[in-house]
């Protein structure tokens, strides 16, 4: 298990590293198509939806910290990571487990609600997805 130092020391390195990045990047390069999304017919992400679901995903990392710091049991976290109304699988935290359906239908769920965030900040600004990925990395660092 790392320590506290070796946690901080890991999660600063990384923002240095992300926020390097994406300021290193052009204009165009922040809005040009760079990767196909996994929802059919939606568009391309681009480097800028790429920041905003760092911050998507750093929050749901504190979701989690802050459930496993109230006490919640693994099914409990488990259930909990499923998208709402989604039937769960028969075998809970083994992803080989699942069928092929149940592994598509997560798939394509789990997709859908990561491009419904990157729409709904597919208009914020660089200046404000770089400062939500420094808030959020904040709130992480003032959970540990």
């Amino acid at each position: 298990m790392p320590t506290r130092a070796e946690i901080l020391d890991t999660l600063a390195a990384s923002q240095t590293q992300v926020m390097a990045f994406f300021q290193g990047l052009s204009p165009q390069d922040l809005e040009r198509p760079a990767t196909a999304s996994e929802v059919p017919g939606a568009a391309p992400w681009r480097a800028k939806d790429h920041l905003a679901h760092l911050v998507k995903s750093e929050r749901n990392i504190q979701r989690l910290l802050r459930r496993t710091l109230a006490g919640e049991t693994r099914d409990v976290q488990l259930r909990l990571q499923y998208p709402e109304g989604m039937p769960m699988p028969g075998i809970l935290g083994d992803l080989s487990a699942l069928t092929p359906e149940e592994d598509e239908r997560l798939g394509m769920a789990v997709a859908s609600i990561n491009q419904a965030y990157v729409d709904a900040h597919h208009d914020d600004s660089m200046e404000m997805l770089a400062a939500d990925f420094l808030a959020a990395r904040q709130e992480t660092l003032d959970l540990l």
